[in-house]
């Protein structure tokens, strides 16, 4: 893969996710390649090339943001914000769930029951 486009990181994806065709191509390539390092070193190279790979494709949209400039105010309420609320809910909900300050949680008292027990019995015919 040359360009970081999206086509490209997609397809990347794409190949690298397909059972055991990444592996096969790391295999191959490790076999006729001239290399002093053993197969688990190069499975290891390769998967910090793709890591690269992928950050450079990342980095792409940071890139064209000018050096310096403030994120907007938008921007920060729509992550920042909304990240915090998401963190607090996950936090905090179950512990309101499960609590006795949940208002929908109201005690459910046992006011009676009843058990029968029958035995029946059937003539075996001879």
């Amino acid at each position: 893969m040359e360009g970081t486009e999206k086509i490209n990181k997609i397809g990347f994806l794409v190949f690298q996710n397909i059972p055991f065709l990444w592996e096969l191509r790391i295999i191959i390539d490790w076999t006729f390649t001239k290399t002093a390092i053993d197969l688990f070193q190069w499975f290891k190279f390769e998967q910090l090339y793709a890591n690269f790979f992928l950050a450079k494709c990342l980095n792409k949209v940071y890139l064209a943001h000018p050096r310096g400039e403030k994120q907007s105010f938008i921007m920060k309420i729509i992550f920042g914000a909304t990240f915090m609320i998401g963190i607090i809910v996950i936090i905090a909900g179950p512990l309101l769930l499960f609590s006795t300050v949940n208002p929908i949680a109201s005690p459910n008292p046992v006011l009676g029951g009843s058990y029968r027990f029958a035995i029946k019995v059937t003539p075996k015919d001879n």
